[in-house]
């Protein structure tokens, strides 16, 4: 199953990579974890029916599971991007340094 969702990440976003991808507890779905750009993702669950669905070359199944992935790629850019901005927002904006006391 990992060959096969990585084969579609790398159609959604060539520098990604699959960091973990564990079959959950109930056996209903997977725990998948992206990273992209050195930021990993949080771990989110795909339902396995639909894997399977797209690993049988179900169109709709891989399209999902495309758009999932992009999703989740998206999600880690822009917490990438928002963290930059609160870094570069808290430097540009530091108060000055307090005078010293005569």
């Amino acid at each position: 199953m990992k060959a096969f969702l990585a084969s579609l990440l790398q159609e959604v976003d060539p520098t990604a990579a699959i960091v973990d991808l564990t079959i959950d507890p109930d056996s209903l779905g997977y725990t998948v974890r992206l990273r992209t750009r050195g930021e990993t993702g949080k771990p989110r669950s795909l339902s396995a029916g639909l894997l399977a669905l797209a690993r049988n070359g179900n169109p709709v199944a891989i399209r999902t599971i495309r758009v999932l992935l992009s999703t989740m790629l998206l999600e880690t850019r822009s917490r990438q991007a928002l963290d930059s901005a609160r870094l570069t927002w808290h430097e540009r904006w530091r108060p000055p340094p307090k005078p010293e006391m005569p």
